[in-house]
């Protein structure tokens, strides 16, 4: 199997939320990819709801492993991670480290600011899974997005490869799109209910449009409440704007990632 057919298990085009799925990691993918064995999945206790699309804002590749989870119920997992492991055609993930791996005084290496190469090769493992669970044209969406998108803990040094992300409201469908095709709740599952300034640039204008949102921690009973999106203050809407523009720059292609040159927020 090669990367193109990995994306296609992923991003069918029988699916109205396939258009959504980013394609950046599948790009940096092995070609082909490693037979291995699917990964056994295990029995999720979140319910199929028609009129329901799940949210899951969990860490690194924990949040492909409840993807396929999902999948088994009924749901779509549908990967939204729009950040480069590394830059393309200049290093292999061998090569580079990562902050939760490199001590910071140690210099000398090309050092990603966020590891986001588990998530790459849990998506490698789990596309054969995938591939073996009969999902319907018509199932709700499950979208993936990872926690740490953009949580470094200090500042990235010059040389570095920044790939920091966020979550915009073009990497997901509109209210009215939701809507169209049934869907009428989002549930976020997370484990905190502080809510990250980017995603609240995406569920309100959800809210907004008659969404109903609800939160669940992952590791709970499932018990979704409902959750109210506080429109920010016009001060602090202007400044997370100026951050979210000037701090999170994609590169050329559009994704995530890119050498620190100078100083960086």
């Amino acid at each position: 199997m090669n990367r193109e057919e990995a994306l296609s298990i992923w991003a069918p085009a029988v699916s109205p939320w396939s258009r959504w799925t980013k394609a950046v990691l599948f790009s940096f993918m092995q070609s082909p990819i490693p037979d291995l064995p699917a990964n056994p999945t295990a029995v999720s206790t979140v319910p199929l709801m028609e009129d329901t699309a799940l949210f899951l804002n969990l860490p690194g590749s924990t949040g492909v492993d409840h993807g396929l989870r999902l999948a088994a119920v009924g749901y779509r997992p549908i990967p939204l991670y729009n950040a480069c492991p590394y830059a393309p055609n200049k290093f292999a993930s061998e090569d580079v480290r990562s902050t939760q791996t490199v001590d910071r005084r140690e210099g000398g290496m090309t050092v990603a600011v966020i590891d986001v190469i588990p998530i790459l090769r849990a998506l490698e493992r789990g596309t054969k899974s995938l591939k073996q669970i009969t999902l319907s044209a018509s199932a709700p969406p499950a979208f993936l997005i990872d926690s740490n998108r953009n949580d470094a803990a200090f500042t990235p040094q010059i040389g570095w490869f920044d790939n920091r992300s966020i979550v915009r409201p073009s990497d997901l469908p509109s209210g009215e799109f939701l809507q169209a095709h049934g869907i009428n709740r989002v549930v976020l599952i997370q484990a905190s209910r502080r809510l990250q300034t980017d995603l609240q640039t995406v569920l309100l204008p959800w809210q907004e449009a008659g969404i109903t949102i609800l939160t669940q921690a992952p590791s709970e009973p499932w018990q979704p409440s409902v959750f109210v999106v506080r429109r920010p203050s016009l001060v602090k809407s202007l400044w997370d704007r100026v951050l979210l523009r000037f701090r999170y720059r994609p590169n050329s292609s559009g994704a995530f990632g890119r050498f620190i040159h100078g100083s960086a927020g």
